[in-house]
């Protein structure tokens, strides 16, 4: 005999900040929530963001590639299915920068949004005759990455060879998917201060989840102002 269904899932729809794209998608279960909490105590970011990829994967019900998902995507797409699936209020306890002492503070999921960059332009003029298609980087290239602090500058050079999605010259235009990684991580460093300081200004511009909270401490009434940033903040 079979066992009844225990619940019927909602269905909520929430539109992909980078795409514009409309999708549905129900709050994840308490096979999806084990799988989460364990990749938060692990304390390590890929398996918590391998852990959420795998949620999102499940409780979305379009079809998406989640490989191209920008890092603000998937960021924004995991706190709104939080937000339906244990509640929409998430509490903190913030420290003092005065005096140190942790306060209590909360803030509503449903309220964070990725503002996105208008008119910026994607097409970076490096010489008369050759320019740059930049994109954001997926989360999957952050992932992959290693960003330790000893590793930094790697990082960073490879993080960049990432964001360019193709090279157009005045014959053609050339998919850095399509080429070997050195030779695109030759062509950054053939370029000069100035033409890096291009890309990095267009990836420095790349949107973010991030929310202010203030608060005045209830030791000793500093005013405090606090950005939440990043997938860790929200977790």
């Amino acid at each position: 005999m079979a066992l009844p269904k225990l619940n019927s899932s909602p269905e909520y729809t929430l539109t992909i900040p980078s795409t514009g794209q409309e999708i549905k998608y129900r709050p994840y279960l308490v096979k999806e929530e084990k799988v989460l909490m364990m990749a938060a105590e692990s304390e390590d970011e890929k398996q918590m963001f391998n852990a959420i990829i795998n949620t999102l994967k499940a409780c979305i019900k379009d079809e998406i590639n989640e490989n191209t998902l920008a890092i603000f995507d998937v960021e924004y797409m995991f706190t709104q299915i939080r937000s339906k699936s244990t509640g929409e209020l998430i509490k903190l306890r913030p420290k003092c920068k005065s005096c140190e002492e942790e306060n209590n503070a909360a803030i509503k999921l449903d309220d964070l949004k990725v503002d996105m960059p208008k008119d910026l332009n994607n097409i970076i003029k490096l010489t008369d005759t050759i320019s740059v298609k930049m994109r954001w980087p997926s989360y999957k290239d952050v992932v992959s990455g290693d960003y330790t602090s000893e590793q930094q500058i790697k990082a960073t050079f490879g993080l960049m060879g990432k964001c360019i999605d193709s090279i157009i010259t005045n014959d053609e235009q050339i998919l850095v998917g399509d080429v070997p990684e050195n030779e695109t991580q030759d062509f950054i460093e053939e370029m000069t201060s100035d033409q890096f300081s291009k890309l990095a200004a267009y990836v420095e511009k790349m949107p973010r989840l991030k929310h202010d909270i203030q608060f005045n401490c209830r030791s000793c009434s500093t005013e405090n102002k606090l950005t939440l940033e990043g997938l860790q903040a929200f977790f």
